[in-house]
């Protein structure tokens, strides 16, 4: 029980960062690591490093969810200049933030560029963070702030354990800037708009999905925006859902246009991984990832180790 409340179970970028080799081409975080680097190790550091394909500059802020544990970690990756002789590390890591929960959180997603973070716990709720800097301090760290909390059901209605142990959120994705989708262990999908005041409790989603699968929502995944040529209208979000019952759905929306907006999504394909899979095992298949290719193709992998 200990290593369980130890193990990572995802991690994901809040902040690309930087990544500078002297090979890449010039701008202004070349320019800075390049003067850096000439200052601590001479001017002959540059071209060395430049032959023996070095990395001279590297940095990115990442949060990580681990076990049981009701904390975000956000971690910061900065690189540390140090006599080239010594066989050392590249970088420091250093861990910034805890953001806390209630209960115990299962899932997590970012949206790098828009600073944004989600987290999702085992009682349903889902909290909004933002990413925040004082600028009157350049030297400040960059700190996460609950914006908002999303929870379709009521505190107080009274539930048996079982049916409480179904509220969990076990797979986030953003969909855009403003939307994002999450998945439940009662393979619910529902639908639901970033905007709204700081501090507000947002209890009704956009669009609800009932009965998408009849287990766990396992892994959510973004699609492209949908051409002329895709089975579905042009100028729709579309996303895929995998789950413990073996099956991948894709779903489309049309972009929101409101803030009272709400439509009936479309379920455009459907695979199952139980009947692709029915003859390499006897143990029951279930979906354990997704990922998009280059915004054209949808990859799925499965429990019994197929893709």
């Amino acid at each position: 029980d200990n290593m369980d409340g130890r193990a990572l179970t995802c991690i994901v970028m809040t902040q690309v960062g930087q990544y500078v080799r002297p090979t890449d081409q010039v701008d202004m975080a070349m320019i800075a690591a390049i003067g850096r680097k000439t200052v601590m190790e001479g001017s002959g550091s540059v071209s060395r490093a430049a032959r023996e394909k070095r990395i001279i500059g590297c940095s990115c802020e990442f949060a990580a969810i681990s076990g049981k544990h009701k904390v975000v970690k956000i971690w910061s990756m900065k690189h540390v200049d140090r006599n080239p002789l010594e066989e050392c590390n590249l970088v420091d890591i250093t861990m910034e933030q805890e953001l806390s929960h209630d209960m115990a959180i299962e899932s997590i997603a970012s949206s790098p560029g828009n600073e944004m973070l989600l987290t999702g716990d085992r009682m349903g709720d889902v909290r909004l963070w933002c990413c925040g800097k004082n600028v009157f301090l350049p030297s400040s760290s960059r700190q996460w702030t609950c914006q908002r909390v999303f929870s379709w059901r009521s505190k107080f209605d009274l539930m048996s354990v079982d049916d409480s142990m179904q509220f969990a959120i076990t797979s986030i994705e953003f969909l855009g800037e403003n939307i994002f989708v999450t998945g439940s262990k009662s393979g619910n999908l529902r639908v639901w708009s970033t905007d709204g005041e700081t501090g507000e409790t947002i209890d009704k989603e956009i669009i609800s999905i009932m009965g998408a699968h009849n287990l766990t929502v396992t892994s959510i995944k973004k699609g492209a925006n949908t051409p002329a040529t895709s089975p579905v209208s042009s100028g729709m979000i579309t996303f895929s859902s995998g789950s413990e019952d073996g099956k991948v759905l894709s779903f489309a929306i049309p972009m929101m246009s409101s803030p009272g907006f709400a439509c009936k999504p479309i379920c455009f394909r459907a695979m199952s991984h139980s009947i692709i899979d029915r003859y390499l095992t006897v143990e029951p298949i279930s979906v354990t990832c997704l990922s998009m290719i280059q915004d054209s193709y949808l990859v799925s992998g499965s429990s019994c180790g197929i893709i």
